[in-house]
């Protein structure tokens, strides 16, 4: 079977040598526990909301479904604290507005190193999709259409 773009990118951004379900959620639930472990130590949200969880004890995926779930919420109350790195490291700060309703918006901060992952990930993703002979057009709506 023909493997996609994606998928190469996948396999050399994990290490992984086959991607094999098994082997993707081994990797997957590694990669959940080391997060969640380092979002304990620098958040001022999950040092809160992760206080009486043994992150250590989460050795399946079935395992994780005892973590509670961050909401939209959370976010839109707490923004600043979810920030795991110090403020001069973060390069943008993306407000996203809430659908129609008069709450808070939610602020999201992404460091150079993020910027630069989804720039790639956007890329390969892409790869998937078209090639180099096709043109693509990405619109994205700034602000409310008034009609």
């Amino acid at each position: 079977m023909k493997t996609t773009p994606l998928e190469r990118w996948i396999l050399e951004r994990t290490a992984l040598k086959s991607s094999t379900q098994e082997a993707l959620q081994a990797y997957q639930l590694g990669e959940i526990q080391k997060t969640l472990m380092y979002a304990k130590e620098k958040s001022r949200f999950y040092q809160r909301t992760l206080s009486d969880i043994d992150l250590h004890s989460i050795r399946s995926m079935k395992d994780f479904e005892s973590i509670p779930f961050t909401t939209p919420e959370d976010i839109k109350q707490s923004a600043h604290d979810f920030v795991c790195v110090p403020s001069s490291d973060i390069e943008r700060i993306v407000t996203l507005n809430t659908s129609g309703t008069t709450g808070n918006e939610k602020r999201l901060f992404f460091t150079h190193e993020d910027l630069e992952a989804t720039i790639d990930f956007f890329q390969y993703g892409m790869n998937c999709l078209v090639d180099e002979n096709d043109k693509v057009m990405v619109l994205l709506q700034i602000g409310r259409a008034h009609v």
